[in-house]
């Protein structure tokens, strides 16, 4: 783990403050400072490195992070009081503690950004620090998680033409920024640093925030530091997001791990002169997927499942029964093992928007294998968000809940297995 240690040269200013001090020596104090003044986050100003960068960069006019370090302007630095440097290191620690670089996901950048910022200047605000006037702020977000706020702000246009107006403090950058790279390598060769400051991975960084977060939990339990605001941020902060596509592709290979078939023949006893059947490819022969296209699915989300779908099929060479269902069954689409899917993936259009009834898509399935219009499947797969009239007793095939990232909860589903997309 880094420390925040550095020489008080490093952040040397060609200025000398009003407080008699270089900007080196002011971050050195905002830093024991904060741990002092707030001993939960002790640890973790403790864990993250600080790195000076020159007062005329352009990518960083003032503090940044990219979630493992965080940058510097000297200049921007020493245009603050000491209280609004404790205060701006205060915030670009919390957004490593609290992940939201990481969080941010598909979420548009700029949107992100402004969330973050507004939700972590309301958690310091509340512990009392005082925050530069260009800081974003407003208290209907209090208590409120990034997330939160940032779905609220894309619901409501007028407040997104506010901001593209607004300046924040701070740049948060993506943890490969070649530039940030650049500045810890010079901090590096400059004998300033001889520590490794290469950018840890994905899930370093997560176990280093589920560290942090338990530390300041037991600081809290012991001293009451933590507003109770700051619950949510820290659970979504330590949540680790799931893949979903490998947890699907394993669903499907071990659907019929041994599919047998005659031809082409085992090469390993053909040499003897045996035609023996070989393994086939491992996955289903016939697939059911069902899309929920009530209103409260994404069509985005449709479309990434579909691709998703279409292509372990392709491995596996199976059929596809395609139903799109809200309240009814609005289309169904059938597919050969070897007929492309892209007619339907490109530019791919819901038919419904109504609302979720599950059952109609169940009945079609019954009554299709006894009318032998089509073969038993192998699964149903149905994408949905869990918000919808269930059959009373499960089918006689396996059911896969794919769950949208606000469906209800997994013990919501009455059978089948769940598969939660974050």
């Amino acid at each position: 783990m880094s420390t925040l240690n550095f020489t008080a040269s490093a952040l040397e200013s060609p200025s000398v403050s009003s407080s008699g001090l270089s900007i080196g020596r002011r971050l050195q104090r905002a830093r024991i400072q904060l741990m002092m003044w707030q001993p939960y986050l002790a640890s973790a100003v403790g864990a993250y490195q600080i790195i000076p960068v020159s007062g005329s960069t352009n990518w960083c006019p003032t503090m940044a992070t990219d979630g493992s370090f965080i940058y510097a302007n000297v200049k921007w630095s020493d245009s603050l009081t000491d209280d609004e440097i404790i205060f701006v290191l205060a915030h670009e620690v919390m957004h490593c503690v609290l992940g939201h670089i990481d969080r941010r996901g598909t979420r548009q950048p700029h949107l992100w950004n402004y969330a973050v910022d507004y939700a972590t200047n309301l958690l310091l605000k509340d512990c009392g620090l005082t925050m530069p006037k260009e800081g974003l702020y407003d208290f209907r977000f209090r208590g409120m998680t990034s997330e939160a706020i940032y779905d609220y702000l894309v619901q409501y246009p007028e407040q997104m033409a506010q901001l593209t107006e607004a300046v924040g403090v701070d740049t948060h950058l993506e943890p490969d920024d070649l530039r940030a790279a650049g500045a810890r390598k010079l901090f590096s060769e400059c004998g300033i640093e001889n520590r490794d400051l290469e950018a840890p991975t994905q899930s370093e960084r997560a176990n280093l925030r589920r560290d942090l977060s338990r530390k300041m939990a037991e600081k809290d339990k012991r001293h009451g530091y933590i507003s109770g605001s700051w619950a949510e941020e820290i659970i979504a902060a330590t949540r680790t997001p799931l893949d979903w596509r490998p947890y699907l592709a394993r669903f499907l290979s071990a659907i019929k791990p041994t599919d047998y078939r005659l031809y082409p023949f085992s090469r390993k006893h053909l040499w003897r002169g045996l035609y023996l059947p070989s393994i086939g490819v491992p996955g289903p022969k016939h697939l059911v997927v069902a899309l929920d296209t009530s209103g409260s699915i994404d069509t985005d989300l449709l479309s990434i499942f579909l691709n998703e779908i279409d292509f372990l099929r392709s491995q596996s060479q199976c059929e596809l029964t395609l139903i799109q269902c809200d309240a009814t069954i609005q289309r169904v689409d059938s597919l050969s093992p070897f007929e492309d899917c892209g007619e339907l993936t490109k530019d791919f259009v819901a038919h419904g928007r109504g609302g979720t009834d599950f059952r109609p898509v169940f009945q079609w399935v019954e009554s299709e294998i006894r009318s032998g219009g089509i073969d038993c499947p192998d699964a149903i797969i149905y994408l949905t968000d869990g918000y919808g009239s269930f059959p009373e007793r499960a089918p006689d095939m396996p059911v896969l809940w794919v769950c949208a990232p606000d469906s209800i909860k997994p013990e919501g589903y009455p059978f089948g297995a769940c598969l939660q997309i974050e």
